[in-house]
């Protein structure tokens, strides 16, 4: 969630951009979370009375799928059900059901009535079938904002959009930099047939996160860079998988589920697997892989004294 995050940036579409923010209430139940910036005198839009939304009714989705901000589309309400219905959701409390397209990206869009109110938060999408896309009523965590501020994030001037060319920076033992001249994959390890030996020994390693959807490998490889361990795992990340000697596979299931696994490119046996958390739009749940990724290292990877 948001409130692991060690920073954070807010962007407008009139190209403001915030890079000093603070989290107000978190609702782990729902994963959502409220922040604040150092601005006012914005437009608010209305938000509506869930309990008065009845199936049938059109809604309008604006959102940035797949990167691309502000896109409109239209639909109407299939139902609000609760949250025990869908698998991976969790329980206790209403998930509103829409029929507005909302490809990977869309989380954190807001559903709109034929009034113009705000209605609903989008979070998930189920994969089966076709526009089954779920948002949070806003009445039910609009009281979130009313809480006072309980962090400060770290300044997210260097925060780039998942589809933008992140800023360059110097390559060190917490930042490693891909490059194609890696060293050629360890011939030991080409041999290796014991998982053991292959989890403490590997030293190159490729992002494959074409199956997160909702984000990409680039982001990925950026959160793990920003894990204060991971350094210490001597791992050294590559652009091309013919040079590594692992590869780190991830997935989406739902949309607040990412399993993934380690494995070695040679025998295809897997090292590690796992699994993080995180909302429909991605960054969390990138963040949380990164995580869960370094503690489950750790172990194999850090020599103790």
């Amino acid at each position: 969630m948001v409130r692991n995050a060690r920073s954070l940036q807010v962007r407008f579409r009139n190209g403001e951009v915030f890079d000093n923010v603070q989290l107000l209430g978190v609702d782990s139940r729902r994963d959502v979370a409220a922040i604040r910036i150092a601005a006012s005198r914005f437009p608010v839009q209305p938000v509506a009375d869930a309990g008065k939304v009845t199936s049938g009714d059109p809604v309008t989705l604006i959102a940035n799928p797949a990167g691309l901000p502000w896109s409109v589309s239209n639909g109407v309400v299939s139902g609000v059900r609760a949250a025990d219905e869908l698998p991976g959701a969790g329980t206790g409390y209403r998930l509103m059901q829409f029929t507005a397209p909302a490809s990977p990206g869309s989380s954190g869009g807001v559903l709109f009535d034929r009034k113009g109110a705000a209605v609903a938060l989008v979070v998930a999408a189920l994969p089966q079938g076709q526009n089954l896309n779920f948002g949070v009523p806003l009445d039910a965590v609009i009281g979130l904002a009313d809480a006072a501020p309980s962090k400060n994030f770290a300044n997210g001037a260097d925060l780039s959009l998942p589809n933008q060319k992140p800023v360059e920076r110097a390559a060190g033992p917490s930042t490693p930099k891909a490059s194609l001249d890696a060293p050629e994959r360890s011939n030991r390890l080409n041999l290796a047939k014991d998982p053991a030996t292959i989890l403490q020994s590997f030293k190159t390693m490729y992002v494959d996160a074409e199956g997160a959807q909702h984000f990409n490998g680039r982001l990925l490889q950026a959160e793990l860079g920003r894990q204060e361990d991971f350094g210490s795992l001597n791992i050294r990340m590559v652009d091309d998988a013919r040079l590594a000697d692992v590869v780190f596979e991830v997935r989406s299931v739902f949309a607040w589920e990412f399993p993934f696994v380690l494995r070695h490119q040679n025998t295809s046996v897997v090292l590690l697997s796992g699994k993080g958390r995180g909302p429909f739009s991605g960054p969390a749940g990138a963040a949380s892989v990164a995580k869960k990724f370094v503690k489950l290292a750790q172990p194999h990877r850090v020599k103790k004294n």
